[in-house]
């Protein structure tokens, strides 16, 4: 699949699920970003607060076995993250017929960056969908910085989750059940500059 590299792309701000957002009013400069990307349904943070979460989503990121949850929001393209190395191809197409915008999934960079992940001591076979939503737009917009809003307890893993709980989880098992010690790792091991917003 053909890279698509904007070359005007150069900051992003990803947002998170953490309630940190909540009450800063950062929701205009959310949104003076090249590029604002989003995870799962959190697209519908824009609607219930868009004073402390903004109002764009330019790119959307879930991973493949949950794509059939997204509705069609009218951003830029789709990201699908293939987290257990592979994903149906027939379920992804039925799905990308229903979305209104490219559907993208990066199968080697995040089959690439979840072996690095596992060869660091991280203690689960793969990264958390925040995680890949930093690989992958590390990858496809190449920008020059990423900002990060929400994702508190991946910047400083000593913190507790207090997540919008509007925003579902799609996971099983225990939660918290990722490694954020290790995906912190993997963070400053990244070529482009992160700073928290």
């Amino acid at each position: 699949m053909d890279w698509l590299v904007h070359d005007e792309v150069m900051s992003v701000c990803i947002v998170g699920h953490h309630k940190n957002p909540e009450g800063r009013g950062l929701g205009e400069k959310i949104d003076s970003f090249d590029a604002v990307i989003r995870m799962k349904t959190g697209h519908k943070l824009c609607t219930s607060n868009p004073r402390d979460y903004g109002t764009r989503t330019d790119f959307l990121c879930t991973s493949t076995e949950t794509l059939g949850t997204l509705s069609s929001i009218g951003c830029e393209e789709y990201w699908g993250y293939p987290k257990y190395g592979y994903y149906d191809e027939n379920v992804v197409e039925k799905c990308a017929e229903t979305l209104d915008a490219r559907l993208f999934i990066d199968l080697n960079g995040c089959n690439l960056w979840n072996k690095i992940f596992r060869e660091i001591g991280g203690k689960h076979p793969n990264v958390s969908l925040g995680m890949a939503c930093i690989v992958i737009a590390a990858r496809r917009l190449v920008p020059a910085h990423i900002y990060l809003i929400g994702m508190d307890t991946l910047l400083r893993p000593e913190l507790g989750i207090d997540r919008v709980t509007t925003v579902n989880r799609t996971g099983v098992g225990a939660f918290p059940n990722h490694d954020w010690e290790a995906e912190n790792k993997l963070l400053k091991m990244m070529k482009i500059p992160f700073s928290e917003l």
